[in-house]
């Protein structure tokens, strides 16, 4: 099995403070980050394990539980190279 970090980009180009923590504490789990992309909406950073790109994906989805409007996703061990 390998780890995955997932980078989806959320509907929204905003978050409140307590979004934000309820976002944070879901995730907390899969070594959260939240940033802003170039073009201004809020990207969840995320590390989940899979057996392949379309499992990590789907695990990601899941647990971000946001309105997505894209998603990356690269192996931890190609990022790292």
């Amino acid at each position: 099995m390998e780890h995955y970090v997932i980078t989806a980009e959320l509907d929204r180009r905003t978050l409140t403070e307590a979004h934000t923590d309820d976002i944070l504490d879901r995730l907390a789990d899969y070594h959260p980050a939240l940033t802003t992309s170039s073009g201004g909406t809020i990207q969840a950073i995320i590390t989940v394990p899979g057996d392949s790109y379309a499992q990590a994906v789907r695990t990601a989805l899941a647990v971000i539980a946001e309105p997505v409007l894209s998603v990356h996703a690269i192996t931890e061990q190609l990022r790292d190279k």
